[in-house]
């Protein structure tokens, strides 16, 4: 889904993922994706106009370009994320991947917001990276190096394994050599099954290693479903 911190649709990126994170409805993309746009910030759906949730947390250092959108908007849901340019929708991930799970041997996935919107790659390596943005350098350890397979307005888009669908890396920058991803695994969040959001979709459920895990009642233990 193509987003920005404005309606002049300029600058804008992708939403990757929409995942209920800690309790709350949670889309996925990167830091410099909504710019200057402090916490609280409206971010919009460009495609639609309209705001699809405000900036929940904002991170940058030496492993993520990161962002949370606490989503808002009951019309923005899974749906939009998937449809790829041969009129095909590609599943949202169903799980976080662990690091062992990533290896040459597999094909991975993009859905992002540039054309061709569906890309495929290769996994290539581990290893450090240095990119420039607007006020400078920056300088990243332990990132996820793959085969080109994204572009300008494709950062936030999530890296999905073909065969397992879980999402391993958040697409940040690239070249006409190598796409590279943070590696998403190193949020340790947990997974604790799915649920129905508030907009009527079924969400992965995660937990941030901080948070300790809460007593649910048996309605809400329906609603989650182990894979």
């Amino acid at each position: 889904m193509k987003i920005s911190p404005n309606r002049s649709a300029l600058p804008w990126g992708t939403l990757g993922w929409i995942v209920n994170l800690d309790g709350v409805d949670t889309g996925i993309t990167c830091w410099h994706v909504i710019n200057d746009a402090p916490v609280g910030w409206n971010i919009v759906a460009v495609d639609l106009n309209r705001t699809a949730g405000i900036v929940a947390e904002k991170e940058i250092d030496y492993i993520f370009d990161f962002c949370k959108i606490q989503m808002t908007d009951q019309a923005i849901d899974t749906r939009l994320m998937a449809p790829c340019q041969d009129g095909l929708q590609r599943p949202a991930p169903t799980k976080l991947a662990t690091d062992i799970e990533i290896t040459t041997d597999h094909t991975y996935s993009k859905v992002g917001a540039r054309q061709p919107v569906c890309l495929t790659g290769r996994f290539v390596s581990f290893g450090s990276a240095t990119v420039r943005y607007d006020d400078g350098l920056r300088s990243f350890n332990d990132q996820l190096y793959f085969t080109p397979m994204g572009g300008p307005g494709d950062s936030g888009s999530v890296i999905v394994s073909d065969s397992t669908n879980h999402s391993v890396g958040l697409l940040f920058a690239g070249d006409g050599t190598a796409t590279l991803a943070n590696p998403l695994y190193a949020k340790g969040w947990t997974y604790r099954g799915t649920r129905v959001s508030d907009f009527g979709y079924e969400l992965p459920v995660l937990t941030s290693p901080t948070l300790k895990p809460q007593l649910i009642s048996s309605e809400q233990e329906a609603l989650l479903r182990r894979r």
